[in-house]
């Protein structure tokens, strides 16, 4: 999941990785513990939210071209690729979740409305 968002942003500074690059910063054998990804994750957060930061509505509605990691030119509305990746976590959450069920134990709770909670509730 963190690999993904770091492609999209990548995209949005007109970068586009392809598949071979795509994904070697994330595996295990490069991203060798959680401290490590950690890290790398937060990386990610900062430089969105500079990103986001600098956006305004002209922005958003306009088209921004990007290349699908095959190579092969693409284009979307940076709203929409933005709805599209946060669309695509939460699918990956649920999944993730599951697969914890799976293994009998009791996942955290994933859903917005708890994160949302969380965050403006008192310390």
């Amino acid at each position: 999941m963190a690999g993904a968002e770091w492609i999209w942003l990548e995209r949005w500074h007109g970068r586009s990785p392809l598949k071979a690059e795509a994904w070697v910063q994330w595996k295990t054998d490069t991203c060798p513990d959680l401290a490590e990804l950690k890290k790398r994750w937060s990386a990610v957060v900062e430089r969105r939210h500079r990103y986001i930061s600098e956006l305004n509505d002209s922005r958003l509605a306009s088209d921004l071209a990007f290349n699908l990691m095959s190579g092969d030119p693409s284009s979307m509305r940076l709203v929409d690729q933005m709805n599209h990746v946060a669309n695509h976590a939460t699918l990956h959450r649920g999944q993730v979740v599951g697969m914890i069920r799976q293994l009998g134990i009791e996942p955290p709770s994933t859903d917005l409305i708890f994160y949302l909670r969380r965050e403006i509730s008192p310390k």
